[in-house]
């Protein structure tokens, strides 16, 4: 029973790694999109000729913000490829070790690099800054 029990919650907690990876990746592959076309769109509108220093200003600091949101998001990408591929390699490890002992193969466990979990996040602060940054230039071209 217990057993049971056991294989049924391994296999729910499976599923549901598996949903929040799929979404995570979804959410950072949108968030790439986003940011890449926001910056490509700002950049070939941008005139730049009756602006002011301030406008100057928020408009470079916007363009670094969109490019760091799109950097961080990718490395993030790389960081779901890279869990993905060391989850393999632990797993086969452990698969032989298993067929070598004449045992049942261990559940693998991928320890997160803290680096990528603040390169994700960096990721999402980054956009949202980049949003806040665009009312503000919006802001500023209607009361120069």
């Amino acid at each position: 029973m217990i057993e049971n029990y056991m294989k049924s919650y391994a296999n729910q907690l499976k599923e549901l790694n598996y949903d929040i990876q799929k979404l995570r990746t979804e959410l950072l592959r949108h968030l790439i999109l986003v940011a890449s076309s926001l910056l490509a769109i700002l950049v070939s509108l941008h005139s730049g000729s009756d602006e002011g220093n301030l406008q100057r200003w928020v408009f470079a600091v916007l363009s670094v913000v969109l490019a760091l949101c799109i950097l961080s998001a990718v490395v993030s990408l790389y960081a779901q490829l890279h869990y993905l591929q060391k989850a393999k390699e632990l797993y086969v490890s452990s698969s032989i070790k298993a067929v070598r002992a004449g045992g049942a193969v261990e559940p693998v466990l991928v320890p997160h690099l803290r680096v990528f979990s603040v390169v994700q996040a960096m990721s999402y602060v980054c956009f949202v800054l980049a949003v806040l940054l665009m009312a503000l230039y919006a802001i500023l071209q209607v009361f120069p």
